[in-house]
């Protein structure tokens, strides 16, 4: 039976923009979809916050704690050489949220995995 149930991913970094505009980035055209792989800080907000958009109070851990991977949300902002992801509408996967969330984080995990260690201790 064939490896049906692989996500694949070619991915490759995108060029940078001129003067810092990231909102080049927006443009679906040319960037239909986008992942994150990092190990930012994690919140976790439930639905009766998220009108007031609390999240501090659901620190779950702090930057490198965790590894984490997956679809982004919408790009709300940019500014500075920098793009806000943060609206509530989030680009669901044909293949699934749960199997493509799952893959990311593995991708995630060998990427990071292959970048420097830091000498700081």
């Amino acid at each position: 039976m064939p490896r049906l149930h692989k996500f694949v991913t070619d991915a490759e970094p995108v060029e940078m923009t001129s003067y810092m505009d990231g909102w080049k980035y927006a443009d679906l055209n040319k960037y239909p979809d986008r992942v994150r792989i990092g190990a930012g800080r994690q919140y976790w907000r439930s639905d009766e916050d998220e009108p007031n958009n609390r999240e501090s109070s659901y620190h779950i851990a702090s930057a490198y704690s965790w590894l984490v991977g997956g679809n982004t949300f919408a790009q709300n902002g940019s500014g500075g050489g920098t793009v806000n992801l943060g609206s509530e509408k989030i680009k669901h996967s044909p293949y699934g949220f749960y199997q493509q969330e799952a893959h990311l984080a593995t991708v995630a995990h060998q990427c990071l995995s292959m970048m420097p260690k830091s000498k700081s201790g």
